[in-house]
């Protein structure tokens, strides 16, 4: 489990000019897209800019005294993920908290919030057909993908 939070550390603070996957778990069923790319002999690009060097320096002894064993071992019983907390980076996502928005339009993103935290993106089709959106094969396509990714 160490090793694992250790590889996330590192798996953050990657970007293009300098890639920090050495420690990430190789294969296609991997949680490292960059891993999962090159296994699927895929070109990955990275699309995060990942921590500056300096602010890794500073954050690196405190996050690994977090990795330490015996803190580590209190969160071996499970259900570590919590799902407010998952569903509020959904909403946050589309209706970011610096914004304000009218009541409509908090609504409608929360909506869209559950559909997409329920369903994942495909689950926008029947609201699409319901609208009457017409819905074409490259969008069936992405939407497929996106859902793959997460």
């Amino acid at each position: 489990m160490q090793s694992a939070v250790i590889a996330a550390f590192f798996h953050c603070c990657s970007s293009n000019r300098n890639l920090m996957h050495g420690q990430c778990p190789d294969g296609k069923d991997s949680w490292c897209r960059y891993r999962r790319a090159l296994s699927d002999k895929k070109h990955y690009l990275e699309k995060s800019p990942g921590l500056p060097n300096s602010v890794m320096k500073v954050i690196k002894a405190t996050y690994l005294e977090l990795c330490d064993k015996n803190l580590l071992k209190k969160c071996l019983h499970g259900m570590t993920q919590n799902n407010n907390e998952s569903f509020n980076n959904v909403l946050w996502t589309i209706l970011p908290k610096e914004t304000f928005v009218q009541q409509k339009t908090l609504f409608l993103g929360s909506y869209i919030a559950v559909l997409l935290f329920n369903s994942g993106y495909l689950g926008l089709l029947p609201t699409f057909n319901y609208l009457k959106i017409p819905i074409v094969p490259l969008t069936l396509k992405k939407y497929m993908g996106i859902d793959k990714e997460l």
